[in-house]
């Protein structure tokens, strides 16, 4: 699956490079099994809002659920 198309992006502070810094803004209803992103993201979702640092890489799994790893 291709990169997500992000739904824009917010200024947050990013603790991984120690400063404020653009993050791509996700739909997590919008990301499909197996799709990946890279970091620095926010993935927003009805219930929930997951920060996602530079050098952290999200991926869905087959069940649904965002598994994060390091990307480095």
């Amino acid at each position: 699956n291709g990169a997500p198309r992000p739904r824009g992006s917010a200024t947050a502070f990013s603790f991984a490079r120690e400063e404020w810094c653009e993050f791509e803004v996700l739909d997590r209803d919008a990301l499909a099994p197996r799709q990946s992103f890279d970091g620095p993201a926010i993935v927003m979702e009805a219930t929930t809002t997951s920060y996602v640092d530079a050098g952290l890489r999200g991926v869905v799994h087959d069940s649904g659920a965002l598994v994060l790893t390091d990307s480095e």
